[in-house]
């Protein structure tokens, strides 16, 4: 009898993830290779025929079975998410804790479940599957878990819930002797204090502890997040330039790792920090590109902010209708996102395209509209934005006292941060105001130092404000 050799079957190499259970968590107890729904379907099935067992867990045990044995082969990647997620609603029912624990790490192509909701922008959801495992794991699964609700708690403006995730984090990273884990709890803070509270003193310690740290464990992802951070507390200080330089090295490094979602986020930061002091036109392009790369791959998230800076390059080129559509699409992106201050971002920049077409009551009701939202985000820069645009819409109606009470609201917030470029915004907005007034000289003194503190050599802002005094010296001299 002749005997056939049998070709050897290749088991399909662990994802690239797969590393980080152990190498930054300390996570020992998650096989790969067994996270398949076959697999999971097959050991849930043996369980619910276990002698003993009451009706209740057999019919949980089962439904959980059911929402991994029958997969369809042609079932997309967010039609297996809801599966997983059904199938984890039961096991927490049980208290089945070690496969519930398992799912989060179900892969979804490139990522696990808990980071392809992150991507996808599904926030609450991600944080209905981390919160019931927390009080019933061990501390290495405590410390990634806490880092996951930190996160979601930040996009979700749970600023103080945030904030105790992570200290609690970083406590049990230095307790289990995690170096990674400790740089990635210092990043969350650093991003929890620049996006999300913009403590500009803050977020600067906490990036510069991830970047040191980062170093030192050679973790060249953190140590680009932490560049990416400087860069965020560089545009809080109006330090367009330096601002530029950190998000530029950030990209570079993260050029040469396998991070595409990554690479295009830093990318489009970079662009959108030099549409800030740099030629527009040049910039308009790559953001229509990368939007319909993030509109093919459905990121919420970098929808939104592709389809931001395009309407922003849009708005300073003058075409307004595009402008106001590409808008339309952020909105729509940070509304399925469920990030609050992505919205009102968008919303106040939609009002100032408003107002640069002289729509003075669609500007001052999205800009209205868009403030609170601005200020439960604690973002200096773009509350005084908002506050700028209001007052120079007060003062092309000719009022005077509603733009001055707006000006006020920018002054509080330059005293806050100290920042130059806010600074530069209280005194163009007195300017305009006391130019409605007819109050000649005292207004171009004022617009002046607005110029200055703005910097016409280093800001788009800047050299925006000087074309428009240099405009007001002309119809003055031909009067």
């Amino acid at each position: 009898m002749r005997l056939t050799q049998r070709s050897p079957q290749l088991t399909p190499s662990p994802p690239r993830w797969s590393r980080d259970l152990a190498e930054i968590w300390g996570i020992q107890n998650i096989v790969i290779e067994q996270l398949s729904p076959q697999v999971l379907g097959e050991q849930l099935q043996l369980r619910s025929l276990t002698a003993g067992l009451t009706w209740r867990k057999k019919a949980h045990l089962r439904a959980a079975s059911y929402w991994f044995s029958h997969v369809s082969p042609e079932a997309d990647h967010r039609d297996l998410a809801q599966r997983y997620r059904e199938a984890h609603y039961h096991l927490v029912e049980l208290q089945e804790w070690p496969i519930a624990q398992q799912i989060l790490w179900m892969p979804l192509g490139r990522y696990p479940l808990h980071r392809q909701l992150w991507f996808w922008g599904h926030h609450h959801e991600a944080l209905e599957l981390l919160s019931p495992l927390l009080s019933q794991v061990g501390e290495s699964w405590q410390c990634f878990l806490l880092y996951e609700i930190g996160q979601v708690q930040t996009v979700l403006g749970n600023h103080e819930a945030a904030h105790q995730a992570f200290q609690q984090q970083i406590a049990l990273a230095q307790t289990l002797q995690l170096p990674r884990a400790l740089v990635k709890g210092y990043g969350g803070l650093g991003r929890l204090y620049s996006y999300y509270q913009a403590q500009v003193p803050k977020a600067r310690h906490y990036y510069q502890q991830q970047l040191q740290l980062a170093r030192h464990c050679q973790d060249d992802l953190e140590e680009s997040l932490a560049l990416d951070g400087l860069g965020r507390v560089g545009f809080l200080c109006g330090q367009w330039r330096q601002s530029t330089q950190f998000y530029r090295q950030a990209w570079q490094l993260i050029q040469t790792l396998d991070e595409p979602e990554m690479q295009q986020s830093l990318f489009l930061r970079l662009e959108g920090s030099c549409l800030r002091w740099s030629s527009v036109k040049k910039h308009r392009r790559p953001f229509q590109h990368q939007l319909e790369i993030a509109q093919s791959a459905g990121n919420p998230l970098q929808i939104w902010e592709a389809a931001h800076n395009l309407a922003s390059a849009d708005a300073q080129t003058q075409q307004y209708e595009a402008a106001l559509a590409s808008f339309e699409v952020a909105i729509a992106a940070a509304k399925e996102s469920q990030n609050s201050r992505n919205y009102s971002i968008s919303m106040a920049a939609q009002g100032a395209c408003y107002a640069r077409m002289n729509a003075w009551p669609q500007a001052i009701a999205c800009t209205k509209s868009a403030i609170p939202g601005i200020q439960q985000a604690k973002d200096p820069v773009a509350e005084a934005i908002c506050w700028f645009n209001l007052s120079y819409c007060f003062s092309e109606l000719h009022q005077p006292f509603q733009a001055l009470r707006c000006a006020t609201q920018i002054r509080r917030l330059a005293y806050q941060t100290a920042s130059g470029y806010i600074w530069g915004m209280f005194y163009l907005a007195i300017a305009y105001a006391q130019w409605q007034q007819r109050h000649w000289i005292k207004s171009l003194g004022l617009a002046g130092f607005g110029i200055f503190y703005l910097g016409w050599w280093r800001s788009a802002d800047g050299r925006l404000a000087l074309a428009k005094l240099f405009s007001v010296l002309r119809m003055i001299m031909r009067q």
